[in-house]
């Protein structure tokens, strides 16, 4: 499962944005993620940095949604180094999003795909 499985048709990696990239752009949801590593906070805290503060800034302006997923929680979903686990990835990132959409009291738009019964009723 990736998240073009789950109907998204325009991902699009390292999307630049006033010269600052987000990790993945999902054209259909006007939505950046960004996974942050630990060079994103203040001394092994939660607390973003400035620059952090102010690419969220930017981000903001320019799109409708951002979310970012701190880097601990992207490291759950490798299974080594080497090897990325794309079904627990995408369904890890599916959760993170509804999860988004919640907070806002919103649920989270997903594409209608081709043959869906939802779509004729």
């Amino acid at each position: 499962m990736s998240l073009l499985d789950l109907g998204f048709k325009q991902v699009e990696m390292e999307k630049q944005v006033q010269s600052i990239a987000a990790d993945l752009y999902i054209a259909e949801l006007d939505m950046l993620l960004c996974i942050d590593g630990p060079n994103h906070y203040r001394n092994n805290s939660l607390i973003p940095i400035d620059s952090t503060i102010y690419s969220d800034k930017i981000f903001k302006k320019y799109h409708k949604h951002l979310l970012r997923l701190d880097y601990k929680y992207f490291d759950a979903i490798f299974k080594s180094p080497e090897e990325f686990d794309y079904k627990n990835g995408a369904a890890f990132l599916k959760a993170k999003m509804e999860e988004y959409f919640l907070q806002r009291g919103e649920t989270m738009p997903l594409p209608i795909k081709a043959g869906d019964t939802a779509a004729t009723q």
